[in-house]
């Protein structure tokens, strides 16, 4: 519902907030005395209306010759209204010190609205949740829309009705937001490569520039580092800074600082044994995860850095984590819970004792935020037969972040599908799958065959941590009855006889994505990368009403390259990006991003920007 004469929905802080911190129950009070006096703005408004048609209606039956009453200001007045009646409504003009929020237009046909955000003088990277309502009568059920990127001020957002509220204001969590931000705790675990040949990196992007640092108090290592906007810049760590050590303390926590919120992506490059992953900032971690890993499957027994493993850092002195292995862990040393306690950027990884065990499903908890990585040293994807093997890794998602919906893309040139595993944080969670699954001939062999249209597979998973494994090809869409965690897994090059080998992708929740991502493929240069240029993609996910949008490094993206993901009401499409290895992609509305590339028995993947 827009009428700019109205002034601001949202109306500036009251002088006696301005310099402090406010409560939730602050924002609380001050959102309701702005829906208060909108309420009695449309009463008044109603009244009119009702007393202008009451007043027409007795012209009309005294059958007066005269002509019906003008409104109010056709002859110079100052309230027009266009059935004749008039009112005053005192709202104000904001000033520049004020935040407001301004509607340009909705679109029934497109079922979009296009605002724009108005911030203080002051503010030139402010981050705003927007909400919406299509009633305002008390209790007021707001529905989230999406999280602003820093500095964004226009909007295209879904109008589904052409009566909807609007509601703009500080993230609504106050203590964790997306996954930008300025203080970051990563750790590189321990992972099978070829030749020992170590290239670790720190990848960073800004929408809007920064300078930061990047330090391993626990090993005296300290870098600078600076990213212009909308840019990538690598940070090269030296390799002693990766974990040697299994189910013992050391101090190899990696700090990441900068002054605007970044980015933060981390790759492990070997030829032939890459991996990667998205960095999570201290604001996003949370004190309860449930892991998302994989068997080893290894072929090359007797290397203990191929097996199933996670690894812990902690962002505060004087924390105890309680790590509760799952029946498939076979943890070197623990078969019950047990507690560790670590100080900030202390670190701890353990592993499983063969290449048969998963730590998928073991639980992690604490009294602070801990950061959580996953995954295992060099893993045969789907199986010990399909060559060859890579490492994995992932940074983990706490479970509080986790949805309810997960939709997915395979990986570009994978002609018969990929794996994906389904996690369950709580028992008898009910998972129903749409997509065309891969069903095997033969166990041991391929081909496998895909179904020709989509089918729906309903999974009960009975227990908290348990999984479930399928192969889908094209696009899949998962729905949960509690909430989910899915990895996107590739297949080993000779599961299809196709360019890549197994790399992993933590699928956010359905919609939680950022409005633009600013993400790095890797080159082909056998120093950070081997991966050829026509081979580094980016799968998108949107929304039906924000393709025609949605950008690729300034670029919109074809129509015609983007397919439904069953009927989630969502579309994908698969882009080869080549030339410079930084991107940047853009929607109306968010936009998820997978990024990946697929090498001579190599892959690396990680996921772009996500919103809690």
């Amino acid at each position: 519902m827009a009428d700019l004469t109205v002034g601001p929905l949202i109306a500036p802080l009251p002088s006696a907030y301005r310099n402090r911190a406010l409560s939730a129950a602050d924002y609380a009070a001050i959102l309701q005395a702005q829906v208060d006096e909108l309420q009695n703005f449309i009463v008044q408004d109603q009244a009119c209306q009702l007393s202008a048609q009451s007043t027409r209606n007795r012209t009309m039956s005294a059958l007066d010759s005269d002509p019906p009453p003008l409104p109010l200001g056709a002859d110079g007045g100052t309230n027009a209204w266009p059935d004749g009646g008039g009112i005053t409504f005192n709202g104000r003009t904001p000033g520049t010190n004020d935040l407001w929020l301004e509607i340009l237009s909705m679109s029934v046909t497109n079922a979009t609205a296009h605002l724009v955000i108005h911030p203080p003088w002051n503010v030139t990277n402010g981050v705003y949740d927007l909400l919406y309502c299509t009633n305002l009568a008390p209790p007021i059920s707001w529905h989230w829309l999406l999280r602003t990127d820093p500095g964004q001020t226009n909007l295209t957002v879904p109008a589904p009705n052409p009566q909807a509220f609007y509601r703009l204001g500080p993230p609504n969590d106050l203590t964790a937001n997306d996954s930008l931000g300025t203080n970051f705790w990563v750790v590189f675990f321990s992972a099978y490569e070829i030749g020992n040949t170590t290239n670790l990196s720190l990848y960073i992007s800004s929408a809007v520039g920064a300078t930061g640092m990047v330090t391993v108090p626990g090993l005296g290592i300290t870098n600078a580092f600076s990213v212009a906007a909308g840019a990538v810049t690598e940070v090269d760590l030296d390799p002693s800074v990766m974990m040697a050590d299994y189910d013992v303390v050391e101090t190899n926590g990696i700090h990441i600082t900068a002054d605007q919120p970044v980015a933060v992506y981390g790759v492990d490059y070997s030829y032939t044994t890459t991996c990667s992953f998205t960095g999570y900032p201290t604001a996003l971690l949370g004190t309860n995860y449930c892991v998302m890993a994989r068997a080893s499957l290894d072929n090359w027994p007797g290397d203990e850095n191929t097996n199933s493993q996670f690894a812990i850092v902690a962002t505060a002195d004087n924390t105890t984590v309680t790590n509760t292995p799952s029946p498939t862990a076979h943890l070197c040393g623990h078969t019950n819970a047990y507690t560790i306690n670590l100080q900030q950027g202390e670190t701890y990884q353990i592993n499983s004792t063969d290449m048969i065990g998963d730590v998928t499903g073991t639980r992690i908890t604490s009294d602070k935020p801990l950061a959580v990585f996953a995954g295992a040293g060099c893993a045969w994807v789907p199986a010990t037969n399909f060559s060859s093997g890579n490492p994995l890794v992932q940074e983990q998602l706490p479970v509080d972040t986790w949805g309810t919906q997960a939709l997915a893309l395979s990986f570009a040139g994978r002609t018969i599908g990929d794996n994906y595993r389904v996690l369950a944080a709580y028992s008898n969670t009910v998972v129903t799958i749409s997509g065309r699954v891969v069903i095997p001939l033969d166990e041991n062999s391929s081909p496998w065959t895909v179904t020709t249209s989509n089918e729906v597979v309903l999974v009960v998973i009975t227990n908290a941590g348990q999984f479930y494994d399928i192969i889908v090809a094209g696009p899949v869409e998962f729905q949960a009855s509690q909430p989910i965690q899915v990895a996107h897994f590739a297949n080993g090059n000779s599961f299809d006889d196709q360019m890549g080998d197994p790399c992993e992708i933590l699928l956010p929740p359905a919609g939680h994505y950022l409005l633009t991502n600013t993400v790095f493929t890797l080159p082909d240069n056998n120093v950070t990368g081997d991966f050829y240029e026509d081979y580094n993609y980016l799968n998108i996910i949107v929304p039906q009403s924000a393709i025609a949008n949605t950008l690729v490094d300034g670029s919109t993206v074809d129509a015609t390259n983007f397919v439904p993901i069953a009927t989630s009401g969502y579309y994908g499409a698969q882009i080869t990006v080549t030339g410079a290895t930084t991107h940047t992609v853009t929607s109306s509305q968010p936009v998820g991003v997978e990024v990946y590339g697929l090498g001579l028995c190599d892959a690396y993947g990680y996921s772009g920007g996500i919103v809690k």
